[in-house]
């Protein structure tokens, strides 16, 4: 072949165009990386040496105190501080808590709150285990509060009865503690077989002979304000209360970072604003969602007017549910009215 004519050798550009696109691929992934990195030391949840003075995520123990810059509130304080009392009944001694499981590491100090889970002895084994398996895990013991209408016990926890205060006059004779009745003088067995025909003492009461839904419903309304009552007097002096009923999946951690922003020495009733049916005259918060009180609001109403909940039991056949019974005797007794929860990020 003619060399004059011969085609031009392709491969010094084939290794120039290589090298360009070598150096291009670096200069993506440089930036790339660089990206990530700032991402990484910019975030809240990025590892740094002074992460450990902030809320998110501590372990369960040697919590600092820290004072919040707008709200003044101190939190993340040690539950020791507190010295709580043992539930009634009960010989057991609350130690500050400790990590028992692995994924409970990250979760935020809520020390200075106290969850209150509302049951009723008709549903407590099918809801209850789940919750202290899920949602209340982390939290430390003497900081969960369980309430129905029969003193139980579930998993080492007690279930302390809401309604043992009920004025008497209501009581007697009232249909709506039909249920609670029988329940106290027939065991409730999560094991029972209530398709047996047996007619022996210890299975004839295992089947409640009306609608059970009906009666545990017409029943629950007389407890919430009873409960607002009786966890202040077992929990005095924390920050917030929240309150939720057995069927509520509540993100803790959420609503920890949630409250920081504000004062528990204000008085505030927070929650979802509902109203009952056919009735928009009144607003409440919804039990079904939950609804948390400051400190400043449960001193104000639980602390300041013992009693409480017996003056308004008489008031309950009035109104569609507990949680109405509730926000009308805050409004009354205090002057307080729901808010509604806003929705910022994070939400509860």
């Amino acid at each position: 072949m003619n060399p004059e004519i011969a085609s031009p050798n392709p491969w010094p550009r084939l290794h120039l165009e290589m090298a360009r696109l070598q150096r291009r691929s670096l200069r993506l992934a440089l930036l790339a990386l660089a990206f990530i990195l700032l991402l990484i030391f910019t975030s809240p949840f990025s590892i740094n040496p002074s992460f450990k003075s902030d809320i998110y995520f501590y372990p369960h123990h040697d919590y600092p105190q820290h004072e919040h810059e707008q709200s003044g509130a101190t939190y993340n304080k040690p539950l020791a501080d507190y010295q709580l009392p043992p539930l009634p009944g009960s010989e057991k001694v609350y130690s500050p808590p400790r990590i028992t499981n692995q994924s409970c590491a990250g979760f935020p100090n809520a020390s200075n709150l106290v969850v209150v889970m509302k049951t009723g002895a008709s549903e407590s084994y099918a809801r209850l285990p789940t919750q202290l398996m899920i949602v209340l895990k982390c939290l430390p013991e003497a900081n969960v509060l369980l309430f129905g209408d029969l003193h139980q016990d579930i998993a080492g926890y007690d279930i302390l009865d809401s309604l043992d205060n009920v004025t008497p006059e209501i009581m007697d004779g009232n249909p709506d503690f039909d249920l609670y009745r029988w329940q106290k003088a027939c065991v409730v067995n999560p094991d029972s077989d209530s398709d047996s025909d047996s007619d022996s003492d210890s299975t004839r009461c295992e089947r409640y002979p009306a609608d059970i839904y009906q009666a545990s419903w017409n029943l629950d309304r007389y407890k919430n304000v009873h409960i607002v009552e009786k966890t202040f007097a077992l929990r005095p002096g924390l920050d917030w209360y929240v309150f939720v009923d057995a069927d509520t999946y509540l993100a803790v951690p959420n609503l920890v970072w949630w409250l920081v922003m504000l004062n528990p020495a204000e008085r505030r009733y927070l929650g979802s604003v509902t109203e009952a049916a056919g009735d928009d005259s009144f607003r409440f918060g919804h039990g079904g969602s939950g609804y948390v009180l400051s400190r400043g609001a449960m001193e104000s109403f639980a602390a300041a007017n013992p009693g409480v909940g017996r003056e308004y039991d008489s008031r309950v056949r009035e109104v569609c549910c507990g949680d109405q019974v509730l926000g009308l005797a805050l409004k009354e007794k205090v002057g307080l009215e729901i808010e509604q929860m806003v929705r910022l990020s994070p939400t509860f």
